[in-house]
């Protein structure tokens, strides 16, 4: 019996520490009497001498993202005020408790063999990736549709603005300035995955004849409403031969795709059999010559990651980068490399900064994604 190298253990307050688990991304918080039984169980494992109902023990653990894909992704409860009522476990209940969220290992090879993609919806034996463990909690624990979640989690309940989250304070207040700076009447733009088209609509403000595509026809029914005249909409497949052959070649200005890319590295459906060469080839196809490709994506390196130290300095720990266990986005070495491997250049490329302001709102996660950037921006051209 151990704990793994993959705890960390920080203090909550006097008689309050917390055992954190980074790559299970579990949480526990043990009462100090709880501490020195662990000492005495590791020393001899054969004599627990704490076998009454004494040791106290919260269970703070939550998966946050349900609350917004760019909530805190620390999966624990913060305030300790806010903490469920300790429960009051006797050895033997403690060290259940324990193996059962990864704080204690009794067996390694069972330990060790965690770190898999699940092989279905029902699958507890494997942790998954983070597509697969999201769509498990909406699914199974909260029985809500995760398309129908994914815009209730972004947008207000008519879809004419965005949640006061980072999506706002990070995403739409580049994204306006860079609009209103680059885009005018006499360009033709595509978006594509514009989901329900609220960025479509922006582009479309200075004049611009826009047209946002997406496969999903309930997005763009959501979309087509209250569109100005020059904003169109069309239900389209995306990544496919063929899907994109109805759009003329050297026709379009400018092409604008957001969170998208990362489902063409790590599909959330594993029978989707999308390409992005053939994406790619279409894009650069649709593009005028000297037309501009604009990519906003996630950023595959402190996405995801969790929110850990004081308020004033943040910090995290990065669990992976070259391989892909839990997070789903690209690293930018992955991207760039797509990138210029089907024939597009980098004219600029932006870490995008979070509005100060949202520090009135969340303190914490605007001290974060302004020392660790939640999404990067790549401007290209394709050569043709």
């Amino acid at each position: 019996m151990k704990i793994p190298q993959d705890v960390i253990i920080q203090f909550a307050s006097p008689d309050k520490w917390l055992f954190y688990n980074v790559f299970t991304q579990t949480t526990l918080a043990l009462g100090i009497e709880s501490i020195h039984f662990l000492n005495e169980l590791l020393a001899d494992e054969k004599n627990i001498s704490c076998t009454e109902n004494k040791l106290r023990i919260w269970k703070i653990g939550l998966f946050s993202n349900y609350n917004g894909l760019l909530c805190d992704p620390t999966r624990r409860i913060r305030d300790v005020d806010a903490w469920p009522a300790a429960l009051y476990l006797n050895g033997e209940e403690f060290i259940e408790l324990m193996n059962k969220e990864y704080m204690l290992i009794t067996d390694e090879e069972k330990y060790n063999s965690l770190f898999k993609l699940k092989k279905s919806l029902f699958d507890t034996e494997n942790l998954g990736n983070f597509h697969q463990q999201l769509g498990q909690f909406l699914l199974l624990n909260k029985r809500e549709d995760p398309g129908i979640w994914w815009t209730k989690q972004k947008f207000n309940s008519d879809y004419t603005g965005l949640n006061n989250t980072l999506y706002k304070s990070i995403q739409e207040n580049f994204l306006k300035s860079f609009f209103n700076d680059k885009f005018n009447k006499n360009h033709s733009i595509i978006d594509i995955g514009c989901g329900t088209g609220y960025y479509t609509k922006m582009m479309g403000q200075n004049g611009s004849n826009v047209l946002g595509i997406d496969p999903n026809a309930k997005y763009i029914e959501i979309a087509q409403k209250s569109a100005q005249s020059n904003v169109s909409f069309q239900v389209s497949n995306i990544g496919n031969l063929g899907n994109l052959d109805w759009i003329p070649s050297n026709s379009i200005d400018l092409i604008f795709m957001s969170d998208a890319l990362l489902f063409y590295f790590v599909s959330p459906n594993p029978n989707q059999k999308q390409n992005i060469d053939i994406l790619f080839s279409d894009i650069k196809r649709i593009l005028k010559p000297h037309g501009r490709f604009f990519s906003m994506e996630p950023n595959g390196l402190f996405w995801l990651r969790p929110w850990l130290g004081e308020e004033e300095r943040p910090f995290t720990i990065i669990t992976e980068h070259t391989s892909k266990q839990f997070n789903v986005a690209p690293t930018c070495n992955e991207l760039i490399h797509e990138f210029l491997r089907n024939g597009f250049k980098i004219c600029s490329f932006e870490e995008i900064k979070v509005d100060k302001e949202f520090s009135k709102i969340d303190r914490r996660a605007t001290n974060f994604a302004k020392e660790f950037p939640l999404w990067n921006f790549f401007e290209l051209e394709p050569i043709k």
